[in-house]
């Protein structure tokens, strides 16, 4: 079976890599790239139909996904992309990605401070969520 053809990155990258989805859970924890060096997109634009939205400023995840013709926000895929790693591919944050330090606008990039920044926790998820100065990376399906 092609590992792609999987509807969840973390079946994919189970599949692609021979190993458990506790193991990946661990590695994606405490670093930017998970599946021995893939980065999280690789895996998570080529599950079908899914892509990673960029909102506008002050626009929430939802919004941004139905704006692009997705059917919504995906939640749970929240985890995979929230990485400095991940931004960095998406906004111009190379060297400013830390943690936010309040809030539930994350992960995205705030236009006013030119800094990427990353949820402390998965509590901090949500799509709905929006800040004026924040543009938003969106797990669309």
């Amino acid at each position: 079976e092609d590992c792609y053809s999987f509807a969840y990155p973390f079946k994919a990258c189970a599949c692609r890599c021979r190993t458990s989805s506790a193991a990946l859970y661990r590695l994606v924890s405490s670093s930017d790239q998970f599946c021995y060096g893939v980065l999280n997109t690789d895996i998570y634009l080529k599950t079908p139909k899914s892509a990673l939205i960029v909102s506008a400023p002050g626009e929430s995840c939802s919004e941004a996904c139905q704006r692009n013709r997705f059917e919504s926000c995906v939640e749970i895929h929240f985890s995979e992309i929230n990485s400095c790693g991940v931004l960095s591919i998406h906004f111009p944050c190379a060297s400013k990605c830390e943690f936010a330090p309040n809030g539930f606008a994350h992960p995205g990039y705030d236009v006013e401070q030119a800094r990427c920044y990353k949820a402390r926790s998965r509590a901090y998820f949500s799509c709905f969520t929006k800040a004026k100065t924040m543009k938003r990376l969106c797990p669309c399906q």
